[in-house]
């Protein structure tokens, strides 16, 4: 008979094939992950969330500060209430205009570059339900 377990995993919305890699490398097979490659497709699918295991946390790649971004990440949290959701954003002047604003749609913010390693023991902080230190 087959296993029809559930397993959860953690969502990585990042288009950067060499993050992907990375992450998934460093993560060594401990973490179970679904990649896409922009918010805007999670968004648009309302069902998206009914249709694919758990997720214990989001890693999300913001590629700007402008307003539709950050509505577009503060939709998904309304639709993911209590998910953690770290963010992958360049840092830059726009990112610290918007901090605030980040810093309340979000439990993490990892500034490019980052240490992979870091990111992956941050994701089993949050998979494991005890966030980051």
């Amino acid at each position: 008979m087959e296993s029809t377990e559930v397993r959860p995993f953690t969502l990585v919305i990042e288009r950067d094939p060499s993050v992907r890699s990375a992450l998934y490398s460093a993560a060594e097979d401990r973490i179970h992950f679904r990649f896409e490659d922009r918010l805007t497709e999670i968004i648009a699918d309302r069902k998206w969330m009914e249709t694919i295991p758990p997720v214990r946390v989001a890693f999300i790649e913001i590629p700007d500060t402008k307003e539709g971004t950050l509505g577009l990440l503060a939709r998904f949290r309304e639709a993911n209430p209590g998910l953690p959701v770290i963010l992958n954003a360049c840092y830059g002047r726009e990112i610290q205009l918007a901090a605030e604003r980040l810093e309340a749609l979000s439990e993490e913010i990892i500034y490019r570059p980052f240490d992979v390693g870091a990111v992956v023991t941050t994701m089993r902080g949050f998979c494991s339900g005890i966030g980051v230190a």
